[in-house]
C-alpha cells in the first residue's frame, strides 16, 4: 500500500484497504459510515470519499454539532479513480472500474465499466 503525503483519513478506524493499494497527494477519505476499499486500486490525486450525510430535513445540519448518517461506501477490486473524483455516501462501485477525472459518484456503478461525468454515468465496457 502507497499513502502520499497530504492524504486526510477521518476516522481511519472504519476503513478497510486492500493489497496494493495507491492513494495519491491531497485525498481525504471519511469513514465514519465504513469505507471498504478492494485490492488493486488507484485513488488519484484530489480525491474524496464521503460516507456519511446529514440529513437534509435536519434544521442542525448547518451546526457542527448535526446528525451524521452513516452510508457506507464499498469500492471492488481493481478500480481506479482519475483526478478529484468525488464519491459520496451509500454506493458500490464494482470491481474493474474506471472513473474519470472530476466525475461525481452518487450512485452505484456496475462492474467493468467505465463511467464520467457530473453525475458519473456509464460510458462503455472496459473490457
Amino acid at each position: 500500500m502507497a499513502v502520499y503525503p497530504g492524504v486526510f483519513l477521518k476516522e481511519p478506524e472504519n476503513l478497510e484497504i486492500g493489497d496494493n493499494v495507491s492513494i495519491l497527494h491531497f485525498c481525504f477519505i471519511s469513514a465514519y459510515g465504513g469505507v471498504k476499499i478492494g485490492s488493486d486500486v488507484s485513488v488519484a490525486t484530489g480525491c474524496k470519499i464521503f460516507s456519511s450525510s446529514h440529513p437534509y430535513d435536519d434544521p442542525s445540519m448547518r451546526i457542527k454539532s448535526g446528525k451524521l448518517l452513516k452510508q457506507p461506501v464499498l469500492i471492488g477490486d481493481d478500480v481506479w479513480f482519475g483526478a478529484g473524483v468525488i464519491v459520496t455516501g451509500g454506493v458500490n462501485i464494482g470491481s474493474g472500474v474506471v472513473v474519470g477525472a472530476g466525475s461525481v459518484v452518487t450512485s452505484d456503478l456496475g462492474g467493468g465499466g467505465i463511467y464520467a461525468g457530473v453525475p458519473a454515468k456509464f460510458i462503455k465496457k472496459r473490457f
